[in-house]
């Protein structure tokens, strides 16, 4: 599916750019690419609950990819263009099973690939996840995170296939504080896992095979030349990993 879930400007309000799906869809081949998912809305107060999500597919149900390519779709809101937004290429809250297929070239505040809140299995030897990216120009914890995929809560099985050259990107100018400094991240190229599961079902990774590689993570200090690099590769901030 190419194109765009049209409700403002020709973008998406909220939610689902390409595809939602509440029952079930197996995807075989074909594309989903240069889709838009947009929060649009007045002032600068922005949190979780108003994000846009999920660019290529929002996910409620089952979706199972067996091949194919998700591209090149992108999550943004008006305001903080990628802060506040999840899941360039798919946001996951039902059961997602990826066995072959790319995911490339997709863009949001968390998770450029894959925003995950329920159940993911990776396990395909030619399954790539190559080149996404997690972008923010304003640091609020949890802003350009995860560059391949971000672990919000349930589980992420990585069985067999491979992450590579995706970036978690802060450029912002000004910072949230830690600590009295002011610190602008980049969290997790490949993976964050992050501490907002429940006690029930805590955000969890599981890596039994597979290959994460050349991924990247930074971000600016607020001082010249100086950068905070926080898990190029994997970037646990809590749940289990």
């Amino acid at each position: 599916g190419k194109g765009r879930y049209t409700k403002r400007d020709g973008q998406a309000y909220g939610y689902a750019g390409g595809i939602r799906n509440d029952g079930t869809v197996i995807m075989n081949g074909g594309k989903i690419q240069d889709n838009v998912a947009m929060y649009y809305g007045q002032g600068i107060s922005r949190d979780e609950s108003s994000m846009a999500r999920g660019a290529g597919v929002y996910n409620a149900g089952t979706f199972t990819m067996n091949g194919g390519s998700i591209a090149n779709n992108i999550c943004y809101d008006n305001i903080t263009r990628m802060a506040y937004s999840g899941g360039g290429g798919i946001y996951n809250t039902g059961s997602l099973s990826i066995y072959g297929g790319t995911f490339s070239e997709n863009k949001a505040g968390m998770g450029g690939a894959i925003y995950n809140e329920g159940y993911c299995i990776i396990d395909g030897a030619d399954v790539l996840i190559n080149k996404n990216s997690a972008e923010s120009t304003i640091s609020t914890a949890g802003n350009s995170s995860g560059g391949g995929i971000y672990v919000a809560a349930g589980t992420v099985e990585l069985k067999e296939g491979t992450l590579s050259n995706n970036r978690a990107h802060n450029t912002a100018s000004t910072g949230m504080e830690n600590n009295s400094n002011t610190i602008h991240q980049g969290n997790g190229g490949a993976v964050h896992v992050a501490n907002t599961g429940t006690k029930e079902a805590p955000a969890t990774f599981i890596m039994s095979g597979g290959t994460i590689k050349g991924n990247y993570a930074y971000g600016n200090t607020g001082k010249e030349g100086s950068y905070v690099r926080c898990g190029g590769g994997i970037f646990i901030q809590g749940g289990t990993g």
